[in-house]
Formats: C-alpha cells, structure tokens, sequence
C-alpha cells in the first residue's frame, strides 16, 4: 500500500502541483515506483507488477489521472487492473458552475481557495498562463500570497479573499464563457467547446487537465458518489461518468450513488471497495 507525495508538498523545489494532471500522475505512478524499489521492504523481484488504485475527492480525480497514464511509459511496466474514484473532483467546464450561484451574493472562502489553487498552480506549470485572464485582482494576489506556505484548509478558514460576488472573484470574460458553457446541452463534448481556444490559453488547460477526460480506455473504473455531496456534487460526476462510458466503450464503467451520503460519509462504503480491488490483484 503506498500513498503519492504529491510535488510541492513538504520539502520540494517545485511549486503545488494541485489538480494538474501530468504532474499528478507522475506523482502517483512514481510512488508506485518507489514502493517497488524500496530496499526495507521486500526485494523488488518479489513484489508483483500489479496494481490498483482508490482515490477520494482531490485523490479522486488524482486517479482517474494515474489512469490516464497507464500502459504508457510512465507507468513503468506495471500493470493497473482497476480503479476506484470516489466523489472525484470534478470535470473542469462543468466544476466551474458552482460560480453561477454567486451572482448576487458572496462566493464562500472554500470556493475561491479551491478554484484559486488549481488555476494557480496551473500557471506555476505553464507560464505563459496568466492568473489575472481568469481571477481578479484582490483573488489572484490573495492566492498568490498564500498557495505556497498553507493549505487549502487554512486558506479557506482564514478567508483572505474579503467577501466577493462571482462577478468580483473572476473576469469577465471567464464568467461570460461558465455561464454560455452552462445554457447549452448537458454533454461534456458542447461544454467544452465553449472553453477552446479561449481565454488566452486557460480555456484549453482547463480542458486538458480535466479528470475523466479520455478515450479508448479498457481498464475497469468503478465510481462512486454520495446524493447530498456538496462538494463534489452528484450532477458534475453523473456527467464524467456518461462521459467515461461514451469515449471508453470497452471498459468496464460501474457507477454507484449512495442516498444521503456527503463528501465525508461516502468513505463508509471504504472497505468493500478495496476489498473489490484487492480481488483484482488475486
């Protein structure tokens, strides 16, 4: 069993890799790499080529990216049977949504950190990103001065973004495509079309660094998700899961909702998950 240490995390000469997927993949598949090789463990020769993985919320969508990445030459030989996604984050075209409800009143600390990480440290791996073509000001200088010595809870309980509107928390032009994007048709393929080639280039990182984002995929994923999630919300993950089955007709998608379960209950459904991928490495 091994856990990713994700980069920018504790001692690190790189930036928080929050939510970008190469990096986050790279993460996940290098520990998997690393627990092989450990030398006070087993020898390597005695530890099987494979593996399977179980993420929740960030980690979930962490593991829809390691899947991603699986038989490539990243994955460095070894051989994924099956995931387990719970409450994963969400697909970024449709994540963005939640935005739309702050119209007219204050968008919640925890909003803004979550958005203001991501977008941060995908301008930390791409620098020709701006943070200032998708957040505001008073947001992206918040983030800016914080994303680097705290964490995601501190930020939000200190709240060092002030009390902002939608409309005072990111541009323009960034809330005029979220809320075009959400008029259209339910399918992830017309929300994303309304982000590409915009935004100066964010419009086209969003979607590359969307969990679930892929095709012609063969290995089982199973997902699962919690009705009154406010975190993660039901609506977002039925949408990747229809979007998972549509692009990987030959993997083996199963779904699971779990009536009145939040972002944090839904872990009671822990054991038989893993019990379920530990009957993939028999």
């Amino acid at each position: 069993v091994v856990a990713p240490d994700y980069a920018g995390l504790g001692i690190s000469n790189h930036p928080h890799s929050y939510l970008v997927k190469k990096e986050t993949a790279y993460s996940i598949w290098d520990s998997v790499k690393a627990a092989k090789n450990f030398s006070y463990s087993k020898r390597a020769s005695d530890v099987s080529n494979d593996i399977a993985m179980f993420g929740h919320s960030q980690g979930g969508g962490s593991t829809l990216f390691a899947y991603e990445y699986a038989n490539t030459n990243y994955s460095h030989g070894f051989n994924l049977k099956g995931i387990v996604a719970s409450a994963p984050s969400p697909m970024w075209p449709i994540g963005f949504d939640a935005l739309l409800s702050y119209s007219s009143t204050n968008v919640p600390s925890k909003v803004l950190t979550f958005l203001g990480l991501f977008t941060w440290a995908l301008s930390q791996y791409d620098t020709s990103l701006s943070l200032t073509d998708v957040l505001q000001s008073q947001v992206s200088t918040a983030i800016s001065q914080n994303a680097e010595s705290k964490c995601r809870d501190e930020i939000s309980d200190e709240n060092p973004f002030g009390n902002l509107t939608a409309s005072q928390s990111v541009t323009t032009q960034f809330l005029s495509i979220i809320s075009s994007a959400n008029s259209g048709t339910n399918s992830y393929a017309e929300r994303k079309s309304k982000y590409e080639n915009k935004l100066n280039g964010w419009g086209n990182a969003f979607i590359e660094n969307s969990p679930g984002n892929f095709s012609g995929k063969t290995i089982p994923i199973r997902i699962l998700q919690g009705t009154s999630d406010t975190t993660s919300l039901k609506a977002w993950t039925d949408l990747m899961k229809d979007t998972i089955v549509l692009n990987n007709p030959s993997a083996e998608v199963s779904y699971k909702t779990v009536t009145g379960a939040t972002h944090d209950t839904i872990l009671t459904q822990y054991d038989q998950y893993v019990d379920y991928l530990f009957t993939l490495l028999k």
